[in-house]
């Protein structure tokens, strides 16, 4: 059986994917490969000379233009989205993302507030894998008076896909179709990421990154945004799993590594430990400051800004949660044991209400700290021991 995974990339690396889409859309090409383990390698298959020509040239610092000379791209949402960025909001099950995109996409396509950011007019596109036409209507014209707004905005086009079609290669062919056709494009959105990739499996790094280096490459060409939502992990929603405050709000997306390394700017929204209908946002950005976490409340049918709430109520995670333990009280495990394996150490700090990237994250603090040194014990497995007993 083909696997989806190659196919796709197959397709991907095919010169003139984006320039060269045939009408009528052609099938996914069925192409049976043989796929070895790491490094993934296609028996038969020599990859496609470069195109020397299509690559740009190097460039000397000498010849860069003064910094306050740079043209930088606007900021389509200030301090969260510059234009031809990607962008990932990740959130709970019905955790109102739908409802946040579509707001922000109003937001962009009327030039007005999005949680108390200005925005930069422009066209959106919005690609709907999830609702039936009717209710994304019907929740639009609600978002959109709900602003405070009565005239719909021809600059925010609907593209309804729900049970149409979940193929990447086919979308991004349709698009390039069609995307000259559109003015002043500023932003696309995906909603969701997991509808887009139906075909995808999303824990697959190779496959994931695939796909997020096509939208990478039609963002480049057409100078838009993408933007597109994603779900939490099943471990996001316990105890103790990157909860608001925690510093690895990254790490509570489900699937590959890759969605939290590939996006310009991460946004996660989190249930607030206090407030049913109130939701912590917090944010990693590559080109811009990373905000402070802030509290946004759902009144149906849009956000407004809670400044009472604390974002991080006295650091807990959940609902009467416990506070994460420190690096010095996972430090204790091993000093009390003398030594620990990985495994060992690692399930004795998941005890402790620790998700395992946050235990790595201590890990690599406490080695680099030289608080901890890997070693060997007598029958020659790696173990770890506190540097006081070196």
């Amino acid at each position: 059986m083909p696997d989806p995974h190659q196919s796709f990339s197959e397709a991907f690396l095919r010169p003139g994917f984006f320039a060269d889409a045939p009408t009528p859309i052609s099938a996914v090409p069925q192409t049976v490969t043989e796929q070895l383990t790491e490094p993934q390698v296609l028996v038969g298959h020599e990859p496609p000379p470069a195109d020397v020509g299509a690559l740009p040239p190097w460039t000397p610092f000498n010849a860069f233009p003064r910094q306050h000379e740079l043209i930088k791209p606007p900021l389509l949402v200030d301090g969260m989205l510059h234009q031809g960025s990607k962008m990932v909001l990740a959130g709970p099950s019905k955790g109102f993302k739908t409802m946040a995109l579509m707001d922000q996409g109003l937001s962009i396509a009327t030039g007005t507030e999005f949680w108390g950011r200005e925005t930069t007019q422009g066209t959106v596109l919005f690609i709907d894998f999830e609702l039936t036409p009717v209710w994304a209507q019907d929740r639009l014209w609600t978002i959109l008076k709900g602003k405070g707004l009565s005239e719909p905005p021809e600059s925010f086009l609907y593209w309804p896909l729900r049970g149409k079609c979940y193929d990447p290669e086919v979308v991004l062919r349709v698009l390039e179709e069609r995307v000259d056709g559109i003015a002043n494009l500023r932003c696309i959105y995906a909603d969701p990421y997991y509808k887009l990739s139906a075909n995808l499996d999303e824990n697959h790094a190779g496959a994931v990154t695939s796909l997020l280096l096509a939208l990478e490459q039609f963002s480049e060409r057409t100078k838009a945004s993408i933007v597109f939502s994603h779900h939490f992990n099943k471990a996001g929603y316990a105890s103790g799993q990157g909860g608001p405050g925690s510093g690895d709000h990254v790490n509570k997306m489900s699937g590959s590594s890759s969605f939290a390394r590939d996006p310009d700017s991460i946004i996660t929204m989190s249930k607030h430990p206090d407030e049913a209908s109130c939701m912590v946002i917090e944010g990693t950005m590559r080109n811009l400051r990373s905000p402070e976490p802030f509290v946004i409340e759902f009144d149906y049918p849009v956000f407004k800004i809670r400044d009472d709430l604390e974002a991080i109520p006295q650091r807990r995670q959940h609902q009467g949660g416990p506070s994460k333990p420190s690096p010095e009280q996972v430090l204790s495990k091993l000093t009390d044991a003398g030594m620990m394996t990985q495994k060992e150490w690692q399930d004795a700090a998941t005890a402790m209400g620790l998700s395992i990237p946050e235990f790595e994250s201590i890990v690599g603090k406490l080695r680099g700290a030289r608080k901890i040194y890997l070693a060997r014990n007598d029958t020659g497995e790696v173990i770890w021991k506190p540097e006081e007993e070196k």
